[in-house]
């Protein structure tokens, strides 16, 4: 799903449709190939989701002179959550619980995050593999 469907999902996400930090954070972070497959091994120890990209989040936000989303703004910080749900449901994740971020992340800005359960119907799968270096 790209960044204007997932806005077009949600009335509250419109808060954030012209945004173009909120459209990096969902294309560069949240939907990167790699942070979607920490969210499900996060996930599958029961640890939220945004646990796996939210420093790199609040990096992001944090670094901007001059940034068009508010992080201390509950429904901002919702749709961020609400973009990770979008990331993991292809791979059949669905959301258990609300739980506590780990304090060793250091995060000024996200405290509670959903963790996710796989046991919806998933449309993609994640494939690893060792292959020869020759």
């Amino acid at each position: 799903m790209n960044f204007d469907t997932f806005i077009s999902t949600h009335s509250t996400f419109k808060k954030l449709e012209n945004s173009l930090l909120a459209r990096q954070i969902y294309d560069e972070i949240i939907w990167t190939d790699s942070n979607r497959i920490k969210m499900s091994k996060f996930s599958d120890a029961g640890k939220p989701a945004l646990a796996a990209c939210a420093v790199a989040i609040e990096e992001l936000c944090l670094s901007c002179a001059n940034p068009d989303i508010d992080l201390d703004d509950d429904t901002t910080r919702r749709t961020i959550g609400r973009m990770v749900s979008s990331a993991l449901a292809p791979l059949g994740y669905v959301t258990d619980k609300k739980s506590r971020l780990p304090f060793s992340l250091g995060l000024k800005k996200f405290k509670n995050a959903a963790t996710f359960k796989k046991s919806g119907e998933a449309t993609q799968r994640i494939e690893e593999k060792i292959v020869d270096i020759n």
